[in-house]
């Protein structure tokens, strides 16, 4: 698969004469518009021949910049060739004369009530305007899933890292307003005990805990506290150059962090509040070695068999620092998540529950468009300051409770769920553009 996607065209020559990137998703579109101008068609299916299509794409001669003529010639070629005569005369019809877009009307039904009403009002607008055909289409055959208020607010993030030393600031909750603006149905918290350095006065520390432990209320949202990341975050001070850095100040540092934790947990075991934060505990060589360290991570260990919301991460060597599905240091927010109905994929006809078939046509829906941050991801990922962010994804793969485990080889999350998770490096131009 590596190999054939080296050899895809990297860039492709317009009309008008400008270049712009290969994009396969361009292709999967054009196919699936073509195919719906015939009658029904399945968003799956189109996935598998684009797919094909590629396959091809990736063994044809091409000069260095292919022209979108020949690129369309080929495509038109290998649909023909893999038995869709007719779909392949009508996508070169499609090429030399675009379909107009039309009004995209949806009829509701009136009788709702009014909260139905507005919910079913706005998944037409995101499947109509904010999501592409195929995408739309996927979604309406189950195969795809979005959490829970996309369609409600298209424009705000899932996941939100906050920024830290605010916390710190006074006064504090004027920062409130700016998280809110980006969103977020999470909020996360890294390093909080980071703060602690030569220039901070010692009373910060229960303040400091006050902020951490009161935001949930206040913010009216789950928040997750990150806590013993032994590798200091870009903002600490410990982590910029000092000329005279000493041995003991840094075991001075090293104590007061210590003291700011030991504090946090012991009010965070007694708070009695509708909603606490959870605890992200990472782990690494001295968590063990460190006999301070070994003792708070036995007490966590206790609360956590307590059903207490406690979970615990592994920093490895070498490797960036987790801290939510998706999200570490380099990439503060979660634009928006994709779940796969992999239950509902094992029960179509063309896979009928058979293992061997459900693993071959897998990739085809894990590569599909629509759990993609491309062009596809969304009508407004065109824009030009989406453009200019960097925004990746990753697979969090949940075995289905009806597929067999004996070749399902990865490992139980939760039943009958693969989410994607859409990752932006940078949380301003994550919003949709108004256009």
């Amino acid at each position: 698969m590596a190999d054939e996607i080296a050899a895809l065209p990297v860039w492709v020559r317009r009309a008008d004469g400008s270049q712009v990137p290969f994009e396969a998703d361009c292709i999967c579109q054009s196919l699936y518009a073509a195919a719906e101008s015939l009658g029904s068609t399945s968003a799956f299916v189109i996935r598998e021949l684009t797919d094909a299509v590629l396959h091809f794409l990736g063994q044809a001669d091409f000069e260095a910049v292919v022209t979108t003529a020949q690129l369309a010639e080929q495509v038109e070629k290998i649909v023909r060739e893999l038995g869709q005569p007719a779909l392949a005369r009508r996508y070169a019809e499609l090429q030399q004369h675009p379909a107009e877009r039309g009004d995209g009307q949806v009829t509701i039904p009136c009788t709702l009530a009014p909260i139905p009403f507005v919910q079913a009002c706005l998944d037409a607008y995101s499947c109509n305007a904010v999501f592409s055909a195929d995408v739309a289409a996927a979604l309406g055959e189950g195969l795809l899933v979005l959490r829970p208020g996309v369609s409600a607010a298209p424009a705000s993030l899932t996941t939100l890292v906050l920024d830290t030393p605010r916390l710190a600031e006074l006064p504090w909750w004027l920062a409130l307003d700016d998280w809110r603006a980006c969103g977020g149905d999470a909020w996360i918290v890294e390093s909080p005990e980071w703060l602690c350095n030569a220039q901070t006065h010692p009373s910060l520390t229960p303040h400091l805990c006050d902020h951490l432990l009161s935001l949930p209320m206040i913010a009216d949202r789950p928040v997750e506290l990150h806590l013993n990341i032994a590798e200091p975050p870009p903002w600490a001070l410990a982590h910029q150059v000092r000329p005279l850095f000493t041995s003991l100040e840094d075991d001075f540092m090293s104590r007061e962090r210590a003291v700011l934790l030991d504090s946090l947990l012991e009010r965070w075991k007694t708070l009695q509040a509708p909603r606490v934060p959870a605890l992200a505990w990472h782990l690494n060589a001295d968590s063990f070695r460190d006999e301070n360290q070994r003792r708070q991570l036995k007490e966590l260990v206790r609360l956590a068999l307590q059903a207490r919301p406690i979970r615990f991460v592994f920093d490895r060597p070498r490797a960036a620092i987790a801290l939510a599905e998706g999200l570490e240091r380099k990439t503060p927010g979660v634009l928006i998540e994709v779940g796969l109905d992999l239950a509902h994929f094992a029960d179509r006809s063309d896979v009928a529950g058979d293992g061997a078939r459900f693993l071959q046509k897998l990739p085809s829906l894990a590569a599909s468009p629509s759990a993609r941050p491309g062009r596809s991801a969304g009508t407004c990922a065109r824009c030009p300051a989406r453009r200019r962010s960097s925004a990746r994804s990753c697979w969090n793969v949940r075995r289905p409770s009806s597929i067999r485990s004996a070749w399902l080889k990865w490992s139980a999350r939760s039943p009958a769920r693969a989410w994607r998770t859409v990752r932006c490096r940078s949380i301003s131009p994550c919003r949709f553009c108004k256009r």
